[in-house]
């Protein structure tokens, strides 16, 4: 039987992000989620609940998107996280690749 992984959904930006950066070229870490808003995780209490009683390896990719009180449309250097409200770019993908397999070695899953 193969284990099952499940990756928790990356955090649901307020508006589109092409639309806040386009608005906000200025400064566009002013293109922001709050992670404490029901909105931004809006599955996250439904998946915890689908889990248990599960074998399942659980990684949370919020660390990827959020620091602190806030989960900034881009990142540090620049890299746009989420190419829509809801999906990741490819770009940001790629550049956090090493960090995702971490997240998942440290939730004991097997790693490709």
């Amino acid at each position: 039987v193969a284990p099952v992984v499940y990756i928790s959904p990356v955090p649901v930006q307020p508006i589109d992000p092409v639309s806040c950066l386009d608005t906000h070229r200025d400064d566009p870490r002013t293109c922001i989620a709050d992670p404490k808003v029901p909105e931004t995780f809006p599955h996250a209490e439904r998946d915890q609940i689908a889990l248990s009683g599960l074998e399942a390896y659980a990684v949370d990719p919020q660390s990827l998107f959020c620091a602190g009180s806030t989960c900034p449309l881009v990142d540090s250097t620049g890299i746009v996280r989420n190419r829509d409200a809801k999906h990741v770019s490819a770009t940001y993908s790629a550049a956090v690749w090493e960090r995702v397999l971490r997240l998942l070695g440290e939730s004991g899953a097997p790693t490709p």
